[in-house]
């Protein structure tokens, strides 16, 4: 299975009054030949009164990796759900600080 089609299907996230909109999320691979996902997002915030939407922006995530022990006895599905499992919880990890840059950065998005 390729890592195509092993990434997760998330088109918004929520933190609280603020949804993440997911946009893309694109393999790349990295000059030394290791393989990060590109996510393209935009924040939509709904905190502040008036909605406020921010332009694209972008994070990266390195490839989750299942050690071999992790995997041992799994069918191919369950080793796959670990795969995607890990892979949301880094992505979830890097957009929760990119909503705390935003949070502290709000005042720029409303001029």
């Amino acid at each position: 299975m390729s890592s195509g089609e092993r990434i997760p299907l998330a088109q918004k996230l929520e933190f609280g009054r603020i949804y993440v909109i997911i946009h893309e999320i694109a393999p790349v691979t990295t000059w030394d030949g290791k393989t990060q996902y590109r996510v393209a997002f935009h924040v939509t915030d709904y905190e502040a009164g008036k909605p406020i939407k921010t332009p694209v922006a972008h994070v990266f995530i390195d490839e989750p990796q299942v050690s071999p022990d992790e995997a041992k006895g799994l069918p191919p599905e369950d080793v796959t759900k670990l795969w995607q499992q890990k892979f949301m919880q880094s992505l979830r990890e890097k957009l929760e600080f990119q909503i705390e840059l935003y949070r502290r950065n709000r005042a720029v998005f409303t001029l």
